[in-house]
């Protein structure tokens, strides 16, 4: 198993972990000196304890062959349990997530909200709202569940699904269960149906062909 790490990504995880409280060119020089990981307490144990659970399942035959990996962002887990281990001082220490001046953090959410929609289409990890955003994770989960009653993840999950069936039940004359999967940043059919299936409690193609008959499409 071999998983190459990208230095700048890492800065600006760790970066974006602490609500941008530091700067990536900081963390950036503070990760190029050596480093040596070393459970000194219990949460760094933890720390190490995550990333040796977590690598195995690069190489899973089940969730490459299910299309489940890329849904599962495992490489962002990475990359947050690294930063965590070498910058967990840095991170922890002190408030995170401040934003952009002159932006009220509702005006910040209603457009990472609005970029979130936009996007629907590409995978969407918690480093690539922290980065959108310039806010911590904590702060993250608590403004979507403030708002919408569940964490960041769990709202994208619901666009996704909400997206889905829209479009299943307005299809385009070109629409396929495929093309729509492929739409909403599905690469594997098969997860995309088992995810419409729990959420819906019928068959895609059942539901596609029952709204093309009702729009009249043949």
């Amino acid at each position: 198993m071999l998983f190459s790490l990208d230095a700048d990504r890492l800065a600006r995880t760790a970066a974006g972990m602490t609500g941008f409280r530091v700067s990536t060119s900081k963390l950036r020089k503070r990760l190029a000196s050596p480093h040596r990981l070393q459970a000194h307490t219990g949460v760094e144990r933890d720390v190490l304890q995550t990333l040796q659970h977590t690598f195995p399942l690069l190489d899973a035959p089940g969730l490459q062959l299910e299309g489940t990996l890329p849904l599962l962002a495992i490489d962002d887990l990475i990359y947050r349990t690294i930063a965590l281990a070498l910058c967990g001082d840095v991170i922890r220490s002190g408030p995170a997530g401040q934003g952009p001046r002159g932006s009220t953090k509702a005006v910040i959410i209603d457009e990472l909200v609005d970029w979130i929609r936009a996007n629907l289409d590409r995978p969407i990890s918690l480093s690539d709202l922290e980065q959108r955003s310039a806010y911590s994770e904590r702060t993250l989960r608590n403004a979507f569940q403030n708002r919408f009653g569940c964490g960041p993840s769990e709202w994208i999950r619901e666009q996704r699904l909400a997206a889905a069936r829209e479009r299943l039940l307005n299809p385009r004359p070109d629409d396929s269960v495929s093309t729509i999967a492929q739409a909403l940043g599905y690469r594997h059919l098969s997860q995309f149906s088992r995810d419409c299936n729990r959420a819906f409690g019928v068959r895609l193609s059942d539901l596609l062909r029952q709204s093309r008959q009702g729009m009249g499409q043949g």
